[in-house]
C-alpha cells in the first residue's frame, strides 16, 4: 500500500510446480500482490505486531485460510453489448467465454483476445492454466459485438481488424493503409465500449463490474495489437489505467496518426486529470518475422514517448510545490529466444507473465485474516 501507515502488509504469489512423477511439488515466490487499501488498514489496525498476512513461505506445506466467497458478475449491459443477438444462454457462448475464479473471488478480471482466424476457446484454457489468485476470466469471440470487428473471407473465422486485403487481392495491407487504420480504429472504440461496459455504474448490483484498475488485458498476435493500441487510446484520451495488459506475438504497428489523435483529444475537451498508463508486458519471439523484437522495441518507444509527453504536459500545468512522481516503465519487453510467433508455451515465459501480474493484481484477505486481532 502507498499509505506509510501500511508498510509491511505484503502478499506475495506462490507459484505450484508440479514435480511430475509422483514427486512432491514445489512453490516458487512470484513476487508481491498488492492489497486493497481497506484489506491493509483492516490488518493493520486488527493484526497489531501480527507477522504479514497473507504472506507464505516458499515450500511451506501449510494450508492457506478460506476466502469468503466472492463471486461477480458480468454486468448485463456487457453481456448484451457482446452477444446482442442470443435468444438463450446457450448462445452467448459463441461469442464469450465467462469464467470466475478458481478459488471464488473474483476480484479481478482478465479479458483475452485471441488471433486472427482464431477461437476464444482455447484462451479459456490458458486462463484456467495461469490461474491467477482471486481473477475471473473473459474469453471474447471477434464475432462479437454483433459482428462488429472483421469476418474473414472463406469461413475463416474472423478477426479484429483488416491486416489484409481481404476482398480483392489477398496482400498484406500496409501499416499506414487508411482501410487498416480504419478497421483498427473502429475496433478500438468497440474495445472501449465493452471495457466501459465493465466498470460499476450506479444502481448496479454491488456484484457485478469491476473497476479499470481491476482489469486486465491479454492479446495474442492481431487480438495483442488491438491490446496494446487499446490502451494507447486511453492514455491519450488520459482515461483512468487498466491494471496491466500482456501481448503476445503483437503489438502497436500502426498507430493512427499521432497528430490527428492528439487533436481529437483537444476537440473532445478532455480535462481529466493524466493518471498514467496501463502497464504493458511484450513477450516476442527472437525468430518471429511477423512482429520481431525490433517491432517490439518500437511501439515500447512509441508507448513510452507518449507517456513522456503526457508527463510533460502534467507537469507544466500542475501547481507550484506539486511534486511529480517518477515514471515507472511502460512497457517491458521479454524476448523469448530460439521462438517465432507462437503462443506462451514455456516455464520461463509463463514466469514472466506471473511476476508481472503479481505486482498489479488487487488481492483481498480471507475472512479469518481480516478478523485478526491485536495481542492482548
Amino acid at each position: 500500500s502507498s499509505n506509510p501507515q501500511h508498510d509491511g502488509i505484503v502478499a506475495r504469489l506462490e507459484v505450484r510446480k508440479d514435480a511430475g512423477g509422483g514427486g512432491t511439488e514445489e512453490w516458487s515466490d512470484a513476487g508481491p500482490i498488492n492489497l486493497d487499501s481497506g484489506t491493509a488498514a483492516t490488518l493493520v489496525d486488527g493484526a497489531g505486531a501480527t507477522p504479514p498476512v497473507g504472506s507464505v513461505s516458499a515450500g511451506s506445506t501449510d494450508t492457506p485460510p478460506a476466502l469468503t466467497k466472492r463471486k461477480r458478475l458480468l454486468p448485463r449491459r456487457t453481456k448484451l453489448l457482446l452477444s446482442p443477438n442470443a435468444k438463450v444462454k446457450g448462445d452467448r457462448k459463441a461469442n464469450f467465454l465467462f469464467n470466475s475464479s478458481g478459488d471464488g473471488a473474483d476480484s479481478n478480471l482478465v479479458i483475452l483476445m485471441h488471433g486472427a482466424g482464431d477461437s476464444h476457446r482455447p484462451f479459456r484454457q490458458v486462463a484456467k492454466k495461469m490461474n491467477l489468485p482471486q481473477t475471473a476470466s473473459l474469453s471474447i469471440h471477434a464475432s462479437s459485438c454483433n459482428n462488429g470487428f472483421t469476418t474473414l473471407p472463406f469461413n475463416l473465422g474472423n478477426t479484429w481488424f483488416e491486416e489484409m486485403d481481404y476482398a480483392v487481392t489477398g496482400n498484406v495491407l500496409d501499416n499506414r493503409d487508411p482501410r487498416r487504420i480504419a478497421s483498427l480504429s473502429s475496433a478500438i472504440d468497440k474495445l472501449i465500449k465493452v471495457l466501459q461496459s465493465l466498470y460499476p455504474q450506479e444502481g448496479d448490483d454491488p456484484s457485478e463490474g469491476w473497476m479499470p484498475e481491476r482489469i486486465f488485458l491479454f492479446g495474442y498476435s492481431a487480438g495483442a495489437c488491438l491490446v496494446m493500441e487499446t490502451c494507447l487510446r486511453l492514455m491519450k484520451q488520459k482515461e483512468r489505467p487498466l491494471g496491466g495488459a500482456v501481448c503476445v506475438a503483437g503489438g502497436i504497428k500502426c498507430e493512427i496518426p499521432s497528430e490527428h489523435e492528439w487533436k481529437a483529444v483537444a476537440d473532445s475537451e478532455v480535462s481529466n486529470p493524466f493518471e498514467g498508463p496501463t502497464q504493458i508486458l511484450a513477450i516476442v519471439g527472437s525468430k518471429d518475422m511477423d512482429f520481431s523484437p525490433d517491432a517490439a522495441q518500437r511501439a515500447s518507444t512509441l508507448y513510452s514517448d507518449t507517456y513522456k509527453r503526457l508527463i510533460e504536459e502534467n507537469s507544466s500545468t500542475a501547481k507550484v510545490g506539486t511534486t511529480i512522481e517518477p515514471m515507472p516503465a511502460a512497457v517491458t519487453v521479454f524476448v523469448k529466444e530460439g521462438k517465432g510467433p507462437e503462443m506462451v508455451s514455456s516455464e520461463d515465459e509463463m514466469r514472466s507473465i506471473m511476476e508481472f501480474m503479481a505486482k498489479r493484481l488487487v488481492h483481498e484477505m480471507p475472512a479469518s485474516a481480516m478478523g485478526a486481532t491485536a495481542p492482548s
